[in-house]
């Protein structure tokens, strides 16, 4: 598939997206590549990547190529069709003010109403994507809740950075997104969440970091009926002993009918010290202090938790490393080979 250098269109009239929209919609019916050079390149409307044809925008590194947006309300990039992705750039937000859930976001992905075909997107891939400083989720998942109804499945992200994204978190997919694969990723500093994920089949995270939550008023990965989740080799830490992101669980899984969720290989390390610190991995509730994986309200069932670990620097309160709340229906919930760092790990279960 062909090429188009961006930089062709920079000049072009009236362009408010320094040429990039024009060079995307000069692609033929096959699709191709948009090469983005390295630079600043602001813009004042959103990117969109065609319905129709696939779309790859890339720029020459993650350090080197860079797309601002002073908005709080505009969407910064809507990936729209199938086989379609991103490599090799970062999107950065304003630096102050704050969006909503459907406003403000670094990348949409999901077919829009204009183009809605009721037919999942299938095959996007975001490769060494950064994404900074969003009003809004700095990357939206749009789902089957939404009008029209919009599914991606069978994508990847590998090696992208979300950070400061200040209104409903880092990563946010709506109900219904399917076979996600997350390799090497980070999702830091969100406020709300850093991870959320609503009726989500099939999610995979390898290798990936959840860190530094702001101003949380729920855990930091955050799963409401979802099946299938894999957590392997990651880790979840927060070196700051202020902010409400130490009092929430690290993972939480809410609302109910959560079912085969595996965790292994993965660290929760809280290092700092402060009475509202919580601890341990908690099948009890999404927002509760004092656990690091809760479940809250339904039935949860087939979750094991293999060969974790669990790092405090005190003592402090009700520190359960693992806990189950009476007020969770649950099934089959297997722990093997876990582990506390700096002392021994407590279970507790009420009922």
């Amino acid at each position: 598939m062909p090429t188009i250098d961006a930089r062709g269109f920079a000049q072009a009239p009236g362009t408010t997206t320094s040429g990039i929209q024009e060079a995307i919609d000069a692609l033929p019916t096959s699709g191709g590549t948009v090469q983005i050079p390295a630079g600043s390149f602001p813009i004042t409307t959103a990117l969109s990547l065609p319905v129709n044809r696939p779309c790859n925008l890339g720029g020459e590194a993650r350090e080197a190529t860079t797309i601002t947006s002073a908005s709080t309300s505009i969407d910064m990039l809507k990936v729209r069709g199938d086989y379609s992705g991103v490599r090799d750039l970062t999107l950065r937000g304003p630096s102050s003010g704050s969006g909503s859930v459907t406003a403000g976001r670094g990348i949409v992905i999901g077919r829009a109403l204009a183009d809605a075909t009721g037919i999942p997107l299938i095959g996007c891939t975001l490769e060494d994507v950064s994404v900074d400083n969003t009003a809004g989720p700095g990357i939206y998942l749009r789902g089957t809740d939404e009008s029209p109804s919009s599914i991606s499945i069978m994508s990847r992200m590998i090696g992208v950075r979300v950070t400061n994204a200040r209104n409903y978190g880092c990563l946010y997919s709506k109900d219904g997104n399917t076979s996600w694969t997350f390799v090497n990723c980070a999702f830091n500093r969100g406020i709300d969440y850093n991870v959320f994920m609503a009726a989500a089949t099939g999610f995979r995270f390898y290798g990936c970091g959840v860190e530094e939550p702001l101003s949380q008023t729920n855990a930091w990965m955050y799963m409401s009926a979802c099946a299938g989740t894999t957590i392997d080799g990651c880790w979840f830490e927060n070196s700051s002993a202020s902010g409400d992101g130490s009092k929430y669980p690290c993972i939480g899984l809410s609302n109910g009918n959560n079912n085969n969720i595996r965790i292994r290989d993965t660290i929760f390390g809280r290092i700092t010290t402060g009475s509202t610190r919580c601890f341990g991995i908690a099948i009890g509730g999404a927002t509760a202090a004092n656990n690091e994986l809760g479940a809250n309200l339904g039935d949860d069932y087939d979750i094991m938790v293999e060969n974790c670990g669990f790092s405090t620097a005190a003592a402090i309160g009700a520190d359960y490393e693992i806990s189950v709340s009476a007020s969770c229906t649950t099934g089959g919930i297997t722990v093997v080979g876990c582990r506390a760092m700096t002392r021994m790990a407590k279970i507790y279960d009420p009922g």
